[in-house]
């Protein structure tokens, strides 16, 4: 094979050697079996596809002739001059703009198709509305202008004299147009400016009339000032009521409307304030000396307690002396009363003081509001007189602005021909597309294996052991029977040198049924025998049984043991009748006969029992000797133990201890154990013998599903199974090709047309399938390596029966 394979890995698949540039190459890969096997449906449907879109591609395209006349800018104002001046540019391409939505308007299409030139046509047959004639034109600043005053305008129809006519009839209609609109523009634009000047100015008059009842024009001026006297005046008022007052509070400490509550009169009084102060002082210290264990009989306590109550004392004496202050002898005083004359007078003063002030804000305010909406119609009235002085100066710059510097000529071939050509390619291409895209998705919604390349990409991680090709139940052609022989011994020659050479025991699975296990497994089982390796294939598949019905292997118990087992007769009759029929020379069942010791009717009931007894896997399990449970096939170093008496019921019968000790004892008697199993998602054999073999062979067929072959690869492994590789059966000649066996021994050294007989028998391809006829025909050379001839009977059937 072309890729190496790591039988060193302890468990699990074999290791892909892998580059750098593994990912391109899969994704390649991947490609590519998408298309194998469709990749000539897939350039017949593109070009079937990319013809039949190309041409509807290019005939789609409807000829149209183009007619290009230049118009030339003359107003100074608004060429561009090429400096990197943004408020010129931003001019010139705004007027451009304009003039193109001019141009497409209906009424340059309207004012175009009533013209004379337009009707001088002469095809009037043809219908032509103003939304089409809109849409036929096109514009662009011809940029190879140094002054970059000339745009282009051109003109599109079916036919050349249309589109020749279309463009000077278009000009003629543009330039009408550009004239009328400028002037109805401009006036109409400034009679909408001079009325809103006109309204802005009666409201700025109503609202100043509206002020007027809330303040007179002198009133107005001197508000700000009156406000400012007023404030100040307040604020010394304020200061001289302030005075005033301390003055009299330290007169009279219960104040004007103060409470004679005693609490009020402690925070107020800054005599009894202070006592109260040093009262809190003397119960903190006797909470203090209670804290620490002092009694009220205590020196300490009894001292505090003794102040604290003489300045309670005190304290109701302070404030009976305030309560019961003579408030008409205070009054009498001349300086009290001043006082408080005094306070009353700025106390009124200061209020009407606040009154006025009060009301002038408010005036204030209603005068803000009301000068704040002259101010903004004053502004609308600044914005709409500078619009009309710049409405006036353009209108006079635009007075000869455009010139019709080219008109249009009549085309001489359709401009969009190249457009045809380019849709024709674009259809080829997505019709190929298409082609390849629909192939490519019928096989990405095949979920088939098709072909050996699908296995490999299915299951990446498992190395292909080799392809075997599809053979036909009965063939003569040499060449393809020598190639199948040979794809069997690449697969077996590979699994020799698994492991360095240690591995003996091969277990053979499936994804399903009839992908060809059991081919397979006659076939290596051949292989391996013609490499001079005692080899013995065990049929595992309880409920298929397809080795032992292929290869024909029955063996049944002699009929002494069956003899002894019924006990019909004794010891010594038997040993008589076996020495008779060596004297004889017939069978054990003829000298019974004739000795008397058996009647016929004995016999078939005998031949009966004997038929009913074939030994087989299940046997051989319980412990019998392979010797009396491996049939003979007539083909050296090749045996077979098959099914026996074993129904599909009894796989429940088998444990992997079962057959961890079957496989011990067959390692002890030959060299090569291969077991022939069940598909390994549906049978439990399958499971125990893919985890005590040494090496698991997957074998898919063309045909199967690749999601079952992906999932019997991960099943495999799931029970620690040694996944060795995987074989690609029923392979097609294209497959076969490309594998690294592909080549051919040469005519000149072919085997002998006698082993190619042998690969036709009948019989043979009969009992060993195509697959196992063709190894056993060119996989057995006349002589063993060792020089001796190779004794070979492939055509009897096989059977211990005695």
């Amino acid at each position: 094979m072309s890729d190496e394979l790591n039988f060193n890995a302890p468990s699990g698949t074999p290791v892909m050697q892998t580059t750098g540039d593994d990912d391109s190459s899969q994704r390649r890969e991947k490609l590519m079996s998408l298309l194998r096997g469709r990749l000539h449906w897939a350039v017949l449907l593109s070009l079937i596809l990319g013809g039949g879109l190309g041409y509807l591609g290019y005939s789609s395209v409807v000829p149209m002739y183009r007619s290009t006349g230049q118009v030339v800018v003359e107003s100074e104002e608004l060429i561009f001059d090429g400096i990197d001046d943004s408020t010129s540019k931003k001019r010139w391409y705004s007027f451009v703009a304009r003039q193109q939505q001019m141009l497409r308007s209906q009424e340059v299409a309207e004012r175009a198709m009533a013209s004379d030139t337009w009707k001088s046509r002469g095809d009037e047959a043809v219908e032509w509305t103003p939304q089409q004639f809109s849409k036929a034109i096109d514009t662009e600043i011809d940029e190879r202008n140094n002054d970059k005053n000339i745009f282009t305008i051109s003109f599109d129809a079916p036919d050349a004299i249309t589109a020749g006519v279309g463009n000077r009839a278009l000009l003629d209609a543009y330039s009408e147009e550009f004239d009328y609109r400028a002037e109805t523009r401009f006036m109409n634009r400034v009679t909408q400016l001079q009325s809103q000047v006109q309204k802005s100015e009666i409201k700025i008059k109503q609202y100043l009339a509206q002020r007027r009842t809330v303040l007179t024009d002198y009133e107005f001026n001197q508000m700000e000032a009156d406000i400012r006297a007023l404030t100040n005046q307040r604020i010394e008022l304020q200061e001289n009521l302030d005075t005033v007052r301390a003055e009299l509070n330290s007169r009279n400490p219960i104040q004007e409307g103060m409470s004679t509550n005693p609490a009020d009169l402690i925070s107020n009084d800054p005599v009894l304030n202070q006592m109260q102060i040093q009262i809190d002082e003397i119960e903190d210290r006797i909470k203090v000396l209670e804290f620490g264990g002092k009694g009220p009989g205590h020196r300490e306590v009894k001292g505090l307690s003794a102040e604290r109550d003489v300045l309670n004392a005190k304290m109701e004496v302070r404030i009976e002396q305030l309560l019961s202050e003579d408030i008409d002898a205070l009054i009498g005083d001349p300086e009290y009363d001043r006082l408080r004359q005094l306070e009353q007078l700025w106390h009124r003063q200061l209020a009407d003081v606040q009154s006025r002030l009060e009301k002038l804000n408010a005036k204030q305010a209603e005068v803000a509001d009301l000068q704040e909406l002259i101010d903004d119609e004053q502004r609308i009235i600044d914005k709409s007189r500078d619009s009309i002085n710049e409405i006036n100066v353009e209108m006079d710059s635009l007075k000869g602005t455009i010139d019709i510097f080219a008109p249009g000529a009549t085309p001489s071939s359709p401009d969009n021909g190249g457009k045809a050509k380019q849709v024709a390619v674009l259809g080829g291409m997505a019709g190929t597309g298409i082609g390849f895209g629909f192939v490519m998705l019928l096989g990405l919604l095949d979920s088939r294996l098709r072909h050996a390349g699908d296995a490999r990409m299915g299951l990446r991680d498992t190395r292909m052991l080799g392809i075997l090709p599809t053979l036909p139940e009965n063939f003569a052609d040499p060449e393809q029977s020598e190639r199948a022989a040979h794809a069997v011994h690449h697969i077996r020659t590979l699994l020799q040198i698994s492991n360095r050479g240690t591995a003996r025991v091969f277990s053979v699975t499936s994804p399903a049924a009839g992908s060809g296990k059991s081919s397979l497994s006659v076939a290596m089982g051949l292989s391996f025998a013609a490499s001079e390796s005692k080899t013995l294939v065990i049929d595992c598949d309880l409920v298929g049984a397809g080795l032992t019905r292929r290869v024909g292997a029955v063996v049944n118990r002699s009929v002494e043991a069956i003899l002894r087992e019924d006990t019909v007769l004794t010891d010594d009759q038997i040993a008589n009748a076996m020495s008779h029929a060596r004297e004889k020379g017939t069978n054990l069942k003829d000298a019974l006969v004739e000795l008397g010791m058996l009647t016929k009717k004995d016999l078939q009931r005998l031949n009966r029992r004997q038929a009913d007894s074939a030994l087989g896997i299940l046997d051989a399990c319980q412990g019998r000797p392979f010797s009396e449970c491996v049939a003979n096939t007539g083909i050296e170093n090749f045996n077979v133990l098959p099914i026996g008496a074993a129904k599909p019921q009894d796989a429940g019968l088998l444990s992997p201890k079962a057959i961890r000790n079957l496989i011990a004892r067959a390692r002890e008697e030959y060299d090569i154990v291969l077991l022939d199993t069940g598909p390994c998602l549906g049978s439990l054999e399958a499971s125990m013998c893919a985890a005590e073999a040494d090496a698991t062979v997957l074998i898919v067929s063309r045909g199967d599903s690749k999601s079952m072959a992906t999932k019997a690869r991960d099943h495999l492994i799931s029970v620690g199974a040694n996944v060795v590789g995987c074989v690609f059966n029923h392979a097609l000649e294209a497959d076969m090709n490309s594998a690294s066996f592909a080549s051919i021994v040469s005519q000149e050294r072919r085997t002998d047309p006698a082993q190619s007989l042998l690969s036709a028998d009948p019989a043979i391809a009969a009992r060993f399938g195509p697959l196992g006829s063709a190894v056993a025909a060119f996989g057995t050379p006349s002589k063993s390596p060792n020089g001796k001839p190779r004794r070979q009977s492939v055509a009897n059937g096989s059977s211990n029966g005695h």
